[in-house]
């Protein structure tokens, strides 16, 4: 199940991905350790390894340089199998007044998804970092 998180005009929203066997669950999101304090995440415990996320470099997934707040995801597959998420976000040139983006700059965005997940397995024996590399966006 792909989700937005965090308030949506901020730095702070992101996408990502709740992983389960059936579809009503249980989900469970791929989680790391937080040693350098993930903005947005004041605990500096375990936190999410987002699909998508602009807050922090160095973190996983970091998207900064093509779309700034990304969130609304939604995962489209067309006829040729080829898998996009389309978004909202804003764009890197956008400057957070206050460290608020203005709303009615948010524009929509598609990025190509590669899927690669093994057959003959389950979301509750697979291990995080594998998980990981289940559903990756181009970002390049």
């Amino acid at each position: 199940m792909a989700y937005s998180t965090g308030p949506f005009e901020t730095p702070c929203y992101k996408v990502g991905i709740a992983w389960a066997d059936t579809l009503l669950g249980p989900y469970k999101k791929i989680l790391q350790q937080d040693t350098g304090n993930v903005p947005c995440n004041p605990a500096a415990q375990a936190e999410v390894v987002y699909l998508l996320q602009s807050s922090r470099p160095g973190w996983p997934n970091y998207v900064n340089a093509m779309v700034q707040a990304p969130g609304v995801p939604s995962l489209v597959q067309y006829p040729a199998g080829t898998w996009y998420l389309y978004f909202a976000g804003y764009d890197p040139s956008v400057t957070a007044s206050g460290g608020m983006f203005n709303p009615a700059v948010r524009q929509p965005y598609a990025m190509r998804l590669t899927f690669a997940i093994p057959l003959n397995t389950t979301v509750s024996a697979t291990a995080n970092t594998s998980l990981a590399t289940w559903i990756t966006a181009a970002t390049n």
